[in-house]
């Protein structure tokens, strides 16, 4: 659940969203410094994911660490399967956000031979 995610990784920055497209707003939160991405759920039909998304938010937005700045349930771009996700960069080792994304592109241009050309 979104409750222990967020115990288990204490202190943490995170975001409650929908995508269409999981690996590629992965990537996008990846290149911001967030650390993990967690799928919460799955569907065929915009209007579950829409309040999905619209209910966490309106859970968890007073929360610290919480990043959402509007309400939710604004709707997906795209098509079907629509996600509800939570996006989380545990903080607990005092590494800021900007700190991690830098680290995590270094630690891939090393993986790839050292180019930005893949992204």
């Amino acid at each position: 659940t979104v409750v222990e995610l967020l115990r288990v990784n204490s202190p943490a920055i995170f975001k409650i969203g929908i995508t269409c497209s999981p690996m590629n707003r992965w990537l996008a939160y990846e290149r911001e410094g967030y650390q993990q991405f967690h799928l919460l759920h799955a569907t065929e039909e915009p209007g579950a994911v829409q309040m999905l998304e619209a209910a966490l938010i309106d859970t968890f937005q007073e929360r610290v660490g919480c990043r959402n700045v509007a309400r939710g349930g604004e709707g997906p771009v795209g098509r079907a399967p629509y996600f509800a996700y939570l996006a989380l960069a545990p903080c607990g080792d005092g590494v800021g956000l900007l700190a991690a994304a830098h680290a995590a592109r270094r630690s891939r241009k090393r993986a790839c031979g050292g180019g930005d050309e893949w992204w």
